[in-house]
């Protein structure tokens, strides 16, 4: 395969408007589960509308596509269920605990601590590997996606609804609840309460690991444990936190959502910042040398076959893959 069908198109039209390409991404990703004549009609209204919305469509497409051509095919709405049986004894334990009659407020510093009470990995009730998503249907209705390499707690009763992120990335959309129970998602800085929404949650593996929440809609209430009060981050808005307090929150983009569907979407990213994505997906260790990770990355990627977006970079950039082993990769300048 040359070099060629890989070169995006008209790169000397320069950077396009954020949100156009988060538009094209959102197209790209909903055509690969709903390719019904009427959804491509809408497509191609909307390239039509717009010379810069077709560019933004074929520098995404243009990678995505191939790359879909030579990989296995992903099913497109796989729900895959928890195990069986949830630990018994843990679950005694929260339910004689939310029987002493917790207010809300001692609900958020509880279940905030208890994200680090527990050990990281051997308990959590739902997991998955790396390179593995996992969606499933919580008792309430919710909709809990998993991403590569995440674990979660889960304990719903008759007067609360509670998740444990312990490591990794969720995407939850709530579903309305009848007895009115609170919902509340802790992790080991504080605890996020969500109004009527759908938004992620992500352990980021940084010093201290701050949590990044990102609201696509609704809105949450994120409380530090270390905080007094709770902050309101309303739709299209993400923002991280740690123990003692929140980060400035900036814009979300659309495509911050695309892992939910299996795909990798970068709109001039840093390869450095691409391949730390990447490697979420990937086992072993994948790096990229400094002098290269300033080289930017356009395109839409598909993560069943993590060797072939290497190899698409090669073609691309200029740089090189090196293979120490198949678990020890560097991606170097050439």
């Amino acid at each position: 395969m040359s070099a060629r069908i890989f070169t995006p198109v008209a790169l000397e039209a320069g950077p396009l408007d954020a949100r156009i390409v988060d538009q094209a991404a959102e197209w790209l990703i909903r055509l690969q589960h709903d390719d019904s004549p009427a959804a491509r009609q809408e497509c191609a209204a909307w390239r039509a509308a717009d010379p810069s919305h077709e560019l933004a469509w074929q520098r995404l497409s243009a990678f995505g596509c191939e790359l879909r051509a030579s990989a296995p095919p992903r099913a497109a709405a796989t729900l895959d269920q928890a195990r069986a049986g949830i630990h018994r004894q843990r679950r005694a334990g929260l339910k004689w605990l939310c029987g002493l009659g917790l207010t809300v407020g001692a609900a958020w510093h509880w279940r905030a601590s208890l994200g680090d009470a527990l050990p990281m990995q051997a308990f959590a009730d739902i997991s998955t590997g790396t390179g593995e998503c996992r969606t499933l249907t919580l008792a309430d209705g919710t909709q809990l996606i998993l991403n590569s390499n995440s674990a979660v707690d889960i304990s719903i009763d008759a007067q609360y609804r509670h998740l444990i992120l312990r490591r990794g990335e969720i995407m939850i959309t709530t579903a309305p609840d009848i007895a009115g129970r609170p919902f509340l998602v802790g992790t080991g800085h504080g605890a996020i309460a969500p109004v009527g929404t759908r938004f992620s949650v992500r352990r980021l593996e940084q010093d201290s690991n701050p949590i990044r929440v990102a609201v696509f809609e609704g809105a949450v209430d994120i409380r530090p444990q270390g905080s007094g009060s709770a902050q309101r981050l309303h739709a299209g808005k993400q923002a991280d936190f740690t123990y003692a307090g929140i980060q400035p929150e900036i814009d979300l983009r659309a495509a911050d959502a695309a892992w939910t569907q299996g795909m990798l979407v970068a709109s001039r990213m840093p390869l450095g910042q691409f391949i730390t994505e990447l490697a979420r997906h990937r086992s072993g260790l994948l790096r990229c040398d400094s002098d290269a990770a300033d080289l930017l990355v356009t395109g839409a990627f598909p993560l069943d076959d993590s060797d072939r977006i290497l190899a698409i970079l090669e073609q691309i950039l200029p740089v090189r893959t090196e293979y120490r082993t198949r678990y020890w990769v560097t991606l170097k300048r050439r």
